[in-house]
């Protein structure tokens, strides 16, 4: 085999490797991000007095998403007397996307109460 030849072979391999690390270290970042919102929206349902708790762990999870460059999010929070729980989605802009471009997860905290 001419030279030419293994470079013509050895070339697109490489590509395609970095491509691949390029991606998982993209989704990765973004399943991080993800678990972050998760958690800081949970802390701030689980400070929030009132009713506002639910809109303002969202507002959290939206701004913690979109700073780490997640579209579309997704928040649920269930609310109940003792915890709370969030439950964020989000998309990862992958190049090259193959079904594996959502993440999510989930969050629990106790309600803090003042006595």
């Amino acid at each position: 085999m001419t030279e030419s030849v293994q470079w013509a072979l050895v070339v697109p391999v490489v590509l395609a490797t970095l491509l691949g690390a390029v991606q998982v270290a993209t989704w990765v970042h973004g399943r991080n991000t993800v678990r972050h919102a998760a958690a800081a929206a949970a802390e701030a349902a689980a400070v929030s007095t009132g009713g506002a708790a639910g809109a303002e762990a969202s507002r959290v999870a939206e701004q913690v998403a979109a700073a780490g460059g997640l579209d579309a999010v997704q928040v649920v929070v269930r609310s109940h007397p003792d915890r709370v729980e969030v439950a964020v989605t989000g998309d990862v802009a992958l190049v090259v996307d193959l079904g594996l471009g959502s993440v999510s997860a989930q969050a629990a905290a106790p309600r803090e109460r003042v006595s």
